[in-house]
């Protein structure tokens, strides 16, 4: 089996709005974690940058599985500016309201971020 690293960056945007998307397994907006990215088959290890924006918003987003808005293996959330990043009302049925990911990274911000009404069964 084919395994390679993809990473996605949301990067340099003035407004970006992920909102109302829904996943029948994991990550109602942007799912990283395995299966086929952008026509690769069996990615794995993939990591979401999300770097110098101005607003980048994951509202309303759904996942059946893990990450109402993100499944990831990493999220890198840095050096954004003005509105900042925000998580607003996401579930999922599994684990990570918002964000589902083996590891986390958020530094060097200067907008907000935000997490407000995320919910999952668990965690």
């Amino acid at each position: 089996m084919l395994s390679q690293r993809i990473d996605l960056g949301i990067t340099n945007n003035d407004s970006i709005i992920f909102r109302n998307n829904y996943a029948a397994a994991d990550g109602g907006a942007i799912a990283l974690k395995t299966g086929e990215i952008l026509g690769v088959a069996a990615a794995t290890n993939c990591i979401l940058n999300v770097k110098r924006n101005a607003d980048v918003s994951f509202s309303c987003n759904k996942a059946e599985g893990n990450g109402g808005a993100i499944d990831a293996i990493g999220v890198d959330i840095s050096g954004n500016m003005g509105d900042g990043v925000s998580f607003d009302y996401n579930t999922a049925s599994m684990k990570g309201g918002a964000i589902y990911a083996d590891y986390f990274t958020c530094v060097g911000n200067t907008g907000t971020i935000s997490f407000v009404g995320n919910c999952a069964e668990s965690g």
